[in-house]
Order: C-alpha cells, then structure tokens, then sequence
C-alpha cells in the first residue's frame, strides 16, 4: 500500500518541475495595465502597450522557456520614450565635472550605450570621458557640449553653460511614458499566468493557442 502511493506521487512531482512550451502559449492580458502579450508556439510573441497618453506600442521578439521561468528577448522595434529632466548641483569635485543620472527616484543601474563630448562640434578624445555605474566622468573643461544615449530615449544633450567647473551634478529623467518592462525581467508561469512578484505584474491567460 505504501509503495503504490510513492507511485502515484512521483509522476506529479517529476511534472511539477518544468512547463511545456504548448501549455506557455496563448493570449495574456495585464488588467492592470490593459495590456496585451501574445505568445506563440513558434517561440515569437507579439506584445501591444496601453501608454499614458492612450496611445498603443507594439514590439515584437522571441521567447525562451527554463523549467517554470520564462524570458522574452529580441525585441523589436525598441521603443523611444519621451522625458522631462531635473538638473541638480550636488556638490564639487576635483574633476572638472561629474553627473550622476538616476531614474524617477530609483536605485538601478543606467546603461549608457553612448556618450560623447564635442569641443568645436568635433568629438573629444575618449581618454577624457569615463562612465561607471550611473556615473560620467568628464576629465576635461574643454568642450562645448555632451550626448548622453540611454536604452529607449533619444539622444540627450547638455551644453557647456548648464554646469559650473568642478560641478557635481544630479540629473534625474522623468519618463513621459511607461517603460517597456517584458524584456527586462523574467516571469514564472503558474495558475495559467505569467508572473513577476517583485515588479507586481501578472499576465492572465485568456486564449490558448
């Protein structure tokens, strides 16, 4: 009696562990966000944005399944998110000017894909800039402005005027729009839906495919 009983739980066990890639797919709604995720069987999905303005984003990428975590990547087109800006004299420093950039009031770390000083609209030796964390570094006074690129916002520029030498300088980004979260965290897929505990965000699945 014992040893049928150890039977029957094992199979239940051993499925417990790991999510098919048919029973992922289907159609999921965020009812919070109103927002719509379809994720396919030929591992793309399509995913549209309720944005603050009303307005709708759509991209498109690919999915991957690990057991029960599953992650979206590839996607396409990234988005471009408006912003307002705060610019905030911290402190000073013996370098001749630093800025740290924050996000809303977050703590995570920026990705700078680019940034570049011109001096007489002419790009300035690398040597002088340095980027690490949330942090530039410009190890010169010698130029006449600076692009910052961040993941999903233009270009963002500053002129020379905007900073004393030596500054410290806070600059806190406002996004206009809601970010475009799929692609930068990964979800469990339980009860039919797919999950983020810590960013408080469920997809529904409300069509299976």
């Amino acid at each position: 009696m014992h040893f049928k009983f150890l039977l029957l739980i094992s199979p239940f066990f051993l499925i417990g562990c790991k999510v098919s890639e048919s029973s992922v797919a289907g159609i999921y709604i965020d009812r919070k966000r109103d927002d719509t995720l379809n994720v396919m069987a030929n591992k793309t999905y399509e995913y549209e944005e309720r944005l603050n303005n009303a307005e709708h984003g759509w991209n498109t990428g690919n999915w991957h399944i690990n057991k029960k975590t599953i992650s979206f990547f590839n996607t396409s087109p990234l988005p471009i998110v408006g912003f307002k800006l705060r610019i905030t004299k911290v402190g000073t420093s013996e370098e001749p000017l630093q800025l740290e950039f924050k996000l809303n009031e977050s703590k995570k770390r920026l990705h700078f894909t680019k940034v570049i000083v011109l001096d007489k609209h002419v790009p300035i030796n690398t040597a002088y800039i340095s980027s690490v964390s949330n942090n530039i570094v410009i190890k010169t006074y010698n130029f006449d402005s600076i692009l910052v690129k961040i993941p999903y916002f233009p270009f963002i520029e500053f002129t020379k005027n905007k900073f004393d030498k030596n500054g410290v300088y806070q600059m806190v980004i406002y996004p206009a729009e809601r970010l475009y979260e799929l692609d930068k965290i990964s979800y469990k897929y339980r009860n039919h839906s797919l999950v983020n505990h810590s960013e408080h965000i469920r997809y529904q699945k409300v069509t299976s495919q």
